[in-house]
């Protein structure tokens, strides 16, 4: 569902090959507002090692390599409290996360820090909107 991107700090375009890595194709233009984040056994040496999400978004691309990706915004960092344990993170946005129609929205993990070995479980609702 998230995809993971420590070889890079910014994801500005995307191979044409890893383009199913996308969580949802805008079937009209809209806004995330809220996601919410339930997270179980955060383990490792690193298990309270700080990250965040980070939700991009890039127009369908035909016949392309490559398609380009925008940052919409990242929810602030989440730390799961102890190892073993379960966590949670809620976030709302009140602008910054609008999308249009045909825009194939991507959500990527990134830890804050290389820090050490981290494995981390979650399931995640976004919220939001279609405006027209």
């Amino acid at each position: 569902f998230a995809t993971n991107y420590n070889n890079s700090a910014a994801p500005t375009s995307l191979d044409h090959s890893d383009l199913q890595a996308a969580v949802f194709i805008a079937p009209s233009a809209g806004r995330i507002s809220n996601v919410k984040i339930q997270g179980s056994d955060a383990s490792g040496v690193g298990y309270d090692d700080a990250f965040k999400f980070h939700f991009y978004k890039g127009a369908m691309v035909n016949d392309g390599t490559t398609a380009s990706l925008t940052l919409m915004d990242s929810t602030t960092s989440i730390t799961p409290p102890n190892s073993g344990r379960s966590w949670s993170h809620t976030e709302d946005w009140s602008s910054g996360m609008d999308f249009a129609e045909n825009d194939m929205l991507f959500i990527f993990f990134r830890k804050d820090s290389a820090g050490s070995a981290q494995t981390v479980g979650f399931v995640m609702n976004v919220n939001g909107y279609l405006t027209t």
